[in-house]
């Protein structure tokens, strides 16, 4: 337990950082990947545009893995991991001394001691978790744990030889008793003229016996399988503890009574999913689900009872990082389960970054291991599904609604579904068409000198067109919150809108207008 590791530990505490971020491992081997995947290839294998900065991006990898801090931080990481093993093994040790002394075997002085020992080893604990919690500053630890190796051997070879002594005068104790029981039966044998009788009655004594040792057999197999849940369980806390420090959450799992519980990091008080984010229950929830379809946590084989794989909008409320990671471990599923596995989202971003290695044609190939949908519905407000293309952006996407009844439909043309929808795609368009031409790119009324001078940078704005701005700015924020929705009102907003952007910036407007036509034209092949 006290290794050169210790030694090297203890240098890495005082030493001081700098604030620096680096990328998590995940991400860095993400990166690796990517730099392989492409060496000697002029363009980018998915999306094709000109390979330019292969160099300057390897450079940058290689200086955050062989960064100090970086491998200094996995390392103090790692053997706190296996100092914290060694803790929970003393500590479940000293608990059974108990067993000891009630046996008649005198082990207080050397359980004390082991206390002490287990005292020094949690300060030295808690002392690595302040340092990986603030990493860059000194952290100074004042005793010495080089000799307590030697100590605890002491002492745990002074329990061994108490339980050998004991053991050994039990061991004599029966055989004196033995020899009196036999002595006594070789009597009852002789004088005893029901030998028959006596005979039966051991019989059953000895069935008996065996049905007492059978149950015995029962009761310790459950005790086993008791130990090893209770292992599996703090394996998977560890596990899991390593994945959200990489990830930068500031909590962690523990066990408290054969169960987990969650704790901040520098800290002993128990919180509960309430005290954290709805990102980081999301994330914490799904990092169980998904753990729990392996049949070991180091390994990527999903258990065989398992037929089916359903994940539900498991982006939600999550930041990049984590939902980097997190699309990469979906990603993993797909890549390696046997078995059906349906991911469901209303993130457009999500479902092109799941998808993103995939051939197009491959996804609506009907002997493909792999299809994209898109819930849609028609006119009579039925739903249905769409074979999705995923190669076009999410503006992109909502560009496409939002024109294809500009050019092709009236307002009594829209149904249900198209009056409730229009208004939110309209303003993500609008909102991501003005972040192209303005810093200050919100669609809402509050904004709307800003937006003005967008659409009529030279002022030329007549008081008729004023209006119509305004209303279509009210439409597509309030109506996106209203129950009620007017056919009229929203077409007149879709009209002006995309007018205002096909005038505004034809060019772009053409593009758009392109795309959705090549769009089109793969879908309905």
């Amino acid at each position: 337990m006290i290794d050169n590791d210790y030694e090297e530990c203890k240098k890495i505490l005082v030493k001081e950082y700098s604030p620096e971020r680096i990328p998590a491992i995940d991400l860095l081997d993400w990166i690796k990947r990517g730099i392989d995947f492409h060496k000697d290839k002029s363009n980018c294998l998915f999306c094709g545009s000109p390979i330019s900065n292969l160099n300057d991006i390897e450079s940058k990898y290689i200086s955050y893995i062989s960064n100090e801090k970086q491998k200094d931080l996995k390392f103090v990481s790692e053997y706190h991991k296996k100092l914290s093993q060694f803790y929970e093994e003393l500590l479940s040790f000293i608990k059974k001394l108990d067993d000891y002394q009630e046996n008649g075997i005198d082990v207080i002085k050397e359980k004390d001691e082991l206390g002490a020992y287990l005292d020094t080893i949690e300060k030295f604990i808690e002392t690595l978790n302040k340092k990986i919690d603030r990493f860059e500053e000194k952290i100074y630890f004042s005793n010495d744990l080089v000799s307590l190796n030697n100590n605890i051997s002491n002492v745990l070879n002074k329990i061994n030889h108490k339980k050998e002594s004991a053991y050994n005068s039990i061991v004599k104790e029966e055989a004196k008793i033995n020899d009196l029981i036999k002595g006594r039966i070789g009597k009852n044998v002789i004088n005893n003229k029901n030998i028959q009788k006596n005979m039966k009655d051991y019989k059953e004594s000895i069935a008996e016996y065996k049905k007492v040792e059978d149950e015995n057999n029962k009761i310790n197999l459950k005790i086993k399988q008791l130990k090893n849940s209770i292992s599996i369980i703090g394996d998977f806390a560890s596990y899991i503890n390593e994945i959200l420090l990489n990830l930068d959450i500031k909590f962690k799992l523990d066990i408290i009574d054969n169960d987990y519980r969650i704790l901040p990091l520098n800290d002993t008080q128990e919180i509960s999913t309430k005290d954290i984010s709805e990102g980081e229950t999301n994330l914490l929830a799904f990092l169980f689900f998904y753990f729990e379809l392996f049949a070991q946590l180091d390994n990527n084989f999903i258990k065989d009872e398992i037929k089916y794989i359903i994940i539900d909008d498991p982006v939600s409320s999550l930041d990049e990082n984590n939902r980097t990671y997190l699309e990469t471990l979906i990603k993993n599923l797909l890549s390696i389960s046997s078995c059906q596995v349906f991911v469901l989202t209303h993130d457009w971003t999500s479902f092109c970054n799941l998808l993103y290695k995939y051939n197009p044609k491959d996804l609506r190939n009907d002997t493909s291991n792999i299809r994209a949908f898109e819930l849609k519905k028609n006119k009579d407000c039925n739903s249905f599904l769409s074979l999705a293309n995923p190669t076009i952006t999410p503006y992109e996407h909502d560009f496409f609604e939002v024109l294809e009844v500009f050019e092709n439909k009236k307002a009594d043309d829209l149904v249900d579904y198209e009056i409730y929808h229009l208004p939110n795609c309209l303003r993500r368009v609008l909102e991501s068409f003005l972040s192209f031409k303005t810093s200050k790119s919100s669609p809402t009324d509050k904004n709307f000198l800003n937006i003005k001078n967008v659409f009529y940078p030279t002022g030329n704005c007549s008081l008729t067109q004023e209006n119509k701005l305004h209303s279509a700015l009210t439409i597509i924020n309030a109506n996106s919150h209203k129950p009620a929705r007017n056919a009229t009102e929203v077409y007149t907003a879709v009209k002006f809108l995309v007018g205002a952007i096909k005038q505004t910036d034809s060019t772009h407007f053409n593009m758009i207008k392109g795309k959705m036509a090549n769009y089109n034209k793969i879908n309905n092949s």
